[in-house]
């Protein structure tokens, strides 16, 4: 994906201005304080330890740069709960050891509330948080027959 973004960049004449970089959320290869912003789009529910990704994000802010995160809200996951049930009918079980260790971690942060993603901001040292709650509809068509995508957002802003 991240040749194809590059491929597009140069195509557009973009490329001297942007650089796309693959790598992990939790251990950022950019020295500290490097951005004014921090675009986190629908992926902080992926991070297998949320609070590294967040401290990486704080890190290569500089002093007055602001975050923003993006999620689905949970009257997303209501209504695609019928979705979600038939995925994980399908999904492989979990190993008995990655049973275990989530028991002894702490209680999965909350994504999907505007109470939720107030106390991960919180947890990562955020001050000044700005929560802007926005139902939306999203419909996407990522390749050609693909079919249509839809979702609801939450914003946060910092």
């Amino acid at each position: 994906m991240v040749q194809e973004i590059n491929k597009d960049l140069v195509r557009k004449k973009n490329s001297s201005k942007i650089e796309v970089r693959l790598m992990d959320a939790e251990n950022l290869q950019f020295p500290d304080e490097t951005f004014d912003y921090v675009l986190c789009g629908f992926a902080i529910f992926f991070f297998p330890q949320l609070h590294k990704a967040m401290a990486e994000f704080r890190r290569v802010l500089k002093p007055a740069g602001q975050i923003c995160v993006s999620t689905f809200d949970k009257l997303f996951y209501d209504e695609w709960s019928w979705y979600f049930k038939i995925v994980n009918t399908y999904l492989p079980p979990e190993h008995e050891e990655t049973q275990a260790t989530e028991l002894d971690t702490d209680p999965e942060p909350v994504f999907d509330t505007p109470e939720g993603l107030k106390a991960i901001m919180n947890d990562a040292g955020f001050d000044d948080i700005q929560i802007y709650s926005e139902t939306a509809e999203l419909i996407t068509k990522l390749k050609k027959n693909s079919g249509l995508h839809y979702g609801r957002m939450q914003r946060v802003g910092n």
